[in-house]
C-alpha cells in the first residue's frame, strides 16, 4: 500500500510527484496561526534537551523521513507527552512502496499528519519495507502518533518566529550532488 494525494483530477504517489512546492502550498499558511515576530524579538532556541535519541540513516539515506519522525517526537515532548522512539523509516516506506528512491520533507510531514508514525519497535530499525500482513497493525499503531496540523512556513522570518514561539519545525535544504563539498 502506498500513500497518495489528490490534486485536481490526478492522484500522485507522495514523494514522487508533484514537485515539493505544490505539496508545500497545500499547508495552512503560518499567518493563520500567528503573526511573524519582529526580528528584534527572535530568541535563541535550543530543543536538544527534548531529543530522546539521534538516529542514524544507515543504508537508506532517508533523511526526510528521519526529519519528520524527529519533528513528531519533538512536538510530543513540547506537548508534555512521554518519549516514544518512533520509526524514522515508516513514512519513507509508505511513500515509495519500501523502495529506496527518495522523497521530500513535505511529503513525509503529510504522512505524519494523515497517517502518523509507528514505534521503532513495531517497524524495525533497519527497514523501509513494510512486511506483508503487517500494514493493518501498523496503521492502527500510527493512528496513536500523528501530528494534528501542518503549517507552511513561507519564509525565514516565519521559521524563526515559529522557533521563538517554542514550536519544532521540519525543513530540508536541497544540496543536490554537492553534499560532499558542504564541509570544505
Amino acid at each position: 500500500m502506498h500513500k497518495t494525494i489528490s490534486i485536481g483530477a490526478e492522484d500522485f504517489i507522495l514523494g514522487c510527484l508533484p514537485p515539493d512546492g505544490t505539496m508545500r502550498a497545500m499547508a495552512s499558511p503560518s499567518s493563520e496561526y500567528f503573526e511573524k515576530l519582529p526580528r528584534t524579538e527572535w530568541r535563541e532556541c535550543d530543543m536538544s534537551s527534548l531529543v530522546p535519541i539521534v538516529y542514524h540513516q544507515g543504508r537508506f539515506a532517508s533523511c526526510a523521513s528521519h526529519c519528520a519522525a524527529m519533528t513528531l517526537m519533538l512536538a510530543r515532548a513540547v506537548a508534555g507527552k512521554h518519549a516514544v522512539p518512533l520509526s524514522p523509516t515508516f513514512a519513507y516506506g509508505m511513500l515509495n512502496f519500501g523502495i529506496d528512491r527518495g522523497t521530500t520533507v513535505t511529503a513525509c510531514m503529510i504522512v505524519m499528519c494523515e497517517t502518523g508514525d509507528v514505534t521503532l519497535r513495531d517497524m524495525g530499525a533497519d527497514t523501509i519495507r513494510i512486511a506483508d500482513g503487517k500494514m493493518g497493525h501498523l496503521l492502527e499503531v500510527a493512528s496513536n502518533y500523528r501530528l494534528v496540523n501542518r503549517i507552511g512556513l513561507e519564509d525565514f522570518d516565519a521559521m524563526c518566529s515559529t522557533l521563538t514561539l517554542g514550536h519544532p519545525i521540519a525543513f530540508g535544504i536541497g544540496v543536490g550532488k554537492t553534499l560532499n563539498k558542504v564541509d570544505k
